[in-house]
């Protein structure tokens, strides 16, 4: 089986990285103790502009000197290890055993150039058009989002207890994380050519149990951009699309369709597929053509074929929330080809396996990707998830349990 590592670890060594990332001159203030623990002061930060759909902000402030000098030099160094792996592999290595040589290589290159223990206080918005950026924004429970003119922000408190440690899943063994499941962020002032300004007041709690809350905190932040982690961040992924070319031969035909050698290559999801421009059929635990994708569940079998001209989606994420009901699953779908647009007013099909319909209650579309609230109280799960863009176009249907 092909390790889902090989998929998430590569973009890792970016995220983790330029997460941390801040130019040397910060002015930051926090009040307040994250889980019985003072935080101590901040020193630098940085804001940094995403891709896709709409304006994206994300802004991280640490207790860190120079995380933008010194994760630059990380991402550089790694940079230069994963150009080189693309260079020495091709189609017969094994994946997992590469990944596992670059998740080595990454925790030694952290111990190099970024500190053992440390503080961030990370920032993301997002808005429609940019020129409604600089405003308030209600965090987490509290928030009351337009679907029609979305704008939302969130904010997250992450201690880092030592080196870099990956599990197996890529995560870090080291970094514990805070959400805020409510409160308020100010954009207080914006320059996209210079710095941000941001004032905090939010209600963090544990992760994986909202209920658990681990302090009350505010925070005033100021900070500029980090243009050269930006840059070698850039390098480091047209790297990882190199080495992932070279592993997969650069074909998008997968093995054992067609004019491809050896078995079907077997999956536990899309992520153990997607290199190959393919999608995991869970039905049979193998990567099949787009085009093929059935579902895995009862309930596929009462939504239609996906069109020819239907958009190809995947579950980028699947989380329990509780806007609308206790049972409350937010569904995050990706459009496999990011060329493909779902329009603004997508609409949605749920049925759970014994065809009966689910309540959809939100949808929020960003053109190539979309968010979707459905409430499966009482229904026969798993649920099957079906997309018609607005040219009536209807998508793959895709599974997915509370």
């Amino acid at each position: 089986m092909t390790s889902s590592r090989s998929f998430s670890l590569a973009p890792r060594v970016v995220v983790s990285a330029l997460a941390l990332t801040g130019a040397v001159a910060c002015a930051g203030s926090f009040e307040g103790e994250v889980d019985g623990e003072a935080v101590p002061p901040l020193l630098s930060g940085y804001w940094l502009e995403g891709d896709g759909e709409g304006f994206q902000v994300s802004a991280t402030a640490s207790t860190a000197l120079d995380l933008c000098g010194s994760a630059t030099a990380l991402l550089r160094e790694m940079n230069d290890v994963v150009s080189a792996k693309a260079d020495e592999v091709d189609e017969d290595d094994d994946e997992e055993d590469v990944y596992d040589e670059l998740a080595d290589a990454y925790e030694d290159a952290w111990r190099r150039h970024m500190p053992e223990d440390f503080w961030t206080v990370g920032a993301s918005i997002f808005v429609k058009d940019d020129d409604d950026f600089v405003d308030d924004y209600d965090l987490g429970e509290d928030a009351d989002i337009d679907f029609e003119n979305p704008a939302f922000a969130s904010v997250t408190v992450c201690h880092q207890e030592g080196f870099l440690e990956l599990d197996d899943d890529g995560s870090d063994d080291n970094r514990t994380c805070f959400p805020a499941k409510g409160g308020e962020l100010e954009v207080v002032a914006f320059d996209d050519k210079g710095s941000i300004e941001l004032s905090i007041d939010a209600e963090l709690a544990e992760a994986d149990d909202l209920d658990e809350e681990v302090g009350d905190v505010t925070a005033s932040l100021h900070m500029g951009s980090c243009k050269a982690a930006d840059e070698a961040n850039k390098d480091l992924e047209d790297a990882n699309e190199d080495l992932r070319d070279a592993l997969t031969g650069d074909s998008n035909v997968p093995p054992g369709e067609g004019e491809g050698e050896g078995e079907p290559l077997t999956c536990e999801s899309d992520a153990d597929c997607l290199s190959g421009n393919r999608l995991c059929d869970l039905a049979y635990a193998i990567c099949v053509d787009p085009a093929l994708v059935t579902g895995g569940c009862s309930g596929a079998s009462y939504l239609s074929s996906r069109a020819t001209d239907g958009p190809v989606v995947y579950a980028a994420t699947v989380v329990s929330t509780s806007s609308y009901c206790d049972d409350e699953l937010t569904v995050t779908f990706n459009v496999f080809d990011p060329n493909d647009d779902l329009g603004s007013s997508p609409y949605v099909r749920a049925v759970d396996d014994s065809g009966y319909t689910v309540s959809v209650m939100a949808t929020t579309s960003y053109t190539s990707s979309l968010s979707v609230k459905v409430c499966p109280e009482g229904a026969a799960t798993p649920i099957a998830l079906q997309i018609e863009d607005e040219v009536g176009y209807v998508s793959n249907a895709l599974c997915t349990s509370p």
